[in-house]
């Protein structure tokens, strides 16, 4: 038999065949799957390359696996099922460690765990390989034989035998994941279009770099200011035990010190004692969550060589289809709170600088589009802040505006985005420090003047629940908990939040096609939340481009409606901190 080893599944039946050397040529469209195993890496890291080189496996349909454990062969094997439709779990795991030995340019990529995030997102938790398994092949992966990679530097037949099954049921899952497509008649133009391209995009971002120096003297800075604020209060603010007893004395019987309780008892304190008693709390706290969180431990595990910071992004983290963060999460930065955290994201050097480029108002701009609501679009069209535009209806003010009527604009602003996320009156009277039957009077002037949107929540709510889910500007579904207190509100900002994930996604993508197509640098160092965050040379062409980014990705999503990108370049991320 040669390289040949033949191996039987429980059942005695020849389920696959293992075949050490090159693959065969792969046919022009012929589904080959490809899995990557390494040794020694670093958990926690997986986006980092790091360990030794272990094998790959080639699957093809008819049972034939591959493997090929040398990497001066690994040119060779890519080169000869190039023709062929690759198909991978996690791609950007095995593109990014295959990269370490071989150029692989954009091609297409079925990524079975992106394909399912997509036709499942809020119906599944979990989308490991083995989940996948479970759910298509009706089997179960024995995933404990992988930790046998992270102390050996050998493969044993045991080994091998999994790696050649991750790479065959891979293969097999994307098949039946194709005839689900076909059976409920999906386009997958959210998969094709937004988030395959994606991959390739977040695997060229390049690294962020911090300013080490002024991040540390920052944290320390939070030390003493907690601790002069706690040496003011006469106790440890961390301690539920002690901000329990004391806020009792004061009259207040704390459920719990949990921040939003804390937030809340300081909104509501009247005297000026109460106030500054739950105000020192809430920024003492602060100040101690974001030193431990977000201080020199934070410089110590995610700074490399150069101050730069080479997060894990994910093409698709959220059952919305929201890019995620991790390893360090970028987006779980208090910037909103501490916006003195933005001044430490930093260009390479001094030739160079950073942008903030966003949509202005970008979700209230896709309940337009969604709602069709006359007022709403009519603003739009007119260039209007659609935030002054709704503090002028409900206040029925037709000469507001933002800096004469601040508090007005406040209203608008709060009612405008909450309203989509199920902001009930009392949540409202919390934020805005007004009673509740005000906060209700407002609410209720906000559906009578804007009765599109009203209705359309109405019927998303009727009909997302029915049907189980609702679904983007691109069609994408995304599946509602029946049983979630908040199924409700799920099937309102699911839409909305998640168009503008793929309004975010394909803006990045455009961006990062028409910087290859000029033989430019690509500059994006993030994408957080609504905004992307680049490290640019001083050239306006830079702006420029990612100016039409959003733009040719707002035709594409948020369709019929104009939008408007604010674009700030300075010093640091900070440059957009007053906005």
């Amino acid at each position: 038999m040669g390289n040949e080893v033949e191996r039987l599944d429980a059942f005695g039946r020849c389920a696959i065949k293992l075949i050490k050397g090159l693959p065969r040529p792969a046919n022009k469209g012929e589904w080959v799957a490809v899995d990557i195993e390494m040794y020694k890496q670093e958990l926690g890291r997986l986006h980092r390359p790091t360990g030794t080189f272990a094998c790959i496996s080639i699957a093809f349909e008819n049972g034939d696996v591959y493997q090929v454990y040398d990497t001066t062969d690994l040119r060779k094997a890519l080169n000869l099922i190039k023709e062929g439709q690759w198909i991978l779990h996690n791609a950007m795991y095995d593109i990014r460690q295959l990269r370490r030995w071989v150029d692989i340019r954009p091609r297409p990529l079925w990524d079975t765990m992106l394909v399912e995030l997509d036709l499942f997102g809020g119906l599944y938790s979990n989308f490991g390989l083995d989940d996948l398994s479970r759910r298509w092949l009706m089997t179960r992966m024995d995933k404990s034989i992988r930790e046998m990679f992270s102390d050996r530097e050998k493969m044993t037949p045991k080994m091998e035998r999994y790696s050649g099954l991750d790479a065959l049921s891979t293969l097999k899952i994307a098949r039946k994941q194709e005839e689900y497509i076909k059976e409920q008649d999906e386009s997958m133009e959210w998969y094709w279009e937004v988030d395959e391209p994606c991959i390739w995009a977040v695997l060229d971002m390049p690294p962020v770099r911090v300013d080490v120096e002024a991040w540390q003297m920052q944290v320390s800075k939070f030390d003493l200011q907690a601790e002069a604020l706690e040496a003011g209060l006469g106790f440890n603010t961390k301690s539920p035990q002690q901000v329990m007893a004391i806020a009792k004395k004061m009259g207040w019987a704390l459920r719990d010190t949990k921040h939003e309780t804390l937030v809340a008892a300081q909104e509501e304190a009247t005297s000026k004692k109460e106030k500054a008693f739950f105000d020192g709390i809430v920024l003492a706290r602060r100040y101690r969550d974001a030193s431990s969180k977000y201080g020199h431990g934070w410089l110590e595990d995610h700074v490399e060589t150069g101050g730069l910071v080479y997060p894990s992004w994910r093409v698709t983290g959220a059952e919305t289809g929201r890019m995620s963060c991790s390893d360090p999460n970028l987006m779980n930065i208090p910037v909103q709170e501490m916006p003195v955290y933005r001044t430490f994201f930093i260009p390479k050097d001094k030739k160079r600088q950073m942008m903030v480029s966003d949509v202005s108002q970008q979700e209230p701009r896709i309940t337009a589009m969604f709602s069709g609501d006359e007022r709403l679009l009519a603003a739009i069209h007119a260039g209007e802040n659609i935030h002054l535009t709704v503090a002028k209806e409900i206040f029925g003010k037709s000469d507001l505006t933002k800096t004469k009527n601040p508090r007005e604009y406040f209203v608008g602003k709060k009612i405008n985005l909450g309203s989509t996320y199920g902001l009930t009156k009392y949540g409202l009277a919390r934020q805005l420090h007004i009673s509740e039957e005000e906060a209700d009077r407002f609410l209720k002037q906000y559906f009578l003047r804007f009765r599109r949107v009203a209705q359309w929540m109405d019927g998303q709510r009727i009909n997302g629940l029915r049907l189980g889910y609702v679904r983007t500007a691109m069609g994408r579904r995304i599946w509602i908990n029946p049983y979630s207190y908040q199924a409700g509100n799920n099937c309102i900002n699911g839409p909305i939040q998640g168009s503008a994930a793929e309004h975010t996604k394909l803006a990045l993508v455009n961006n990062w096609r028409e910087s290859n197509s000029r033989g430019l640098e690509f500059c994006v160092v993030g994408a957080i939340h609504d905004e992307l965050l680049s490290d640019i040379p001083k050239s306006k062409k830079i702006e420029k481009l990612s100016t039409d980014a959003w733009m040719e990705a707002g035709r594409r999503v948020i369709q019929d409606v104009p939008i408007k990108i604010d674009v700030k370049i300075g010093a640091s991320w900070g440059v957009k901190q007053d906005e």
